[in-house]
């Protein structure tokens, strides 16, 4: 019975993640079938307005914003990384040469 208290822990814990999901799912699905309701508008040719979706549009904006300067930030870190290494094997390169002319 020693190896199945953690089998057992392993499979409660599973399950637990599993209902989670099914949960997140539950919500997910919920929502999208919300997004998929009919206009509200009587005459369906006008369009709702546009400022309903601002805030959620502004978020999404900083939030890509702040991913691609942070994009931007790693790529030039590799950059100066990439040019750190190759003066060094430059420098290394050209101190050999020096020493085996001698």
């Amino acid at each position: 019975m020693v190896f199945t208290t953690p089998l057992r822990d392993s499979v409660d814990s599973l399950t637990t993640r599993l209902d989670v999901f099914q949960h997140e799912m539950d919500t997910i699905q919920t929502q999208l079938k919300s997004r998929a309701e009919p206009s509200p508008s009587i005459d369906r040719r006008t369009r709702a307005s546009i400022d309903d979706n601002y805030p959620a549009l502004r978020n999404k904006l900083v939030t890509e914003k702040s991913l691609d300067d942070k994009l931007d930030e790693i790529t030039f870190s590799q950059d100066l990384l990439k040019e750190d290494v190759y003066q060094k094997l430059k420098d290394n390169s050209e101190s050999t040469y020096a020493r085996l002319e001698m």
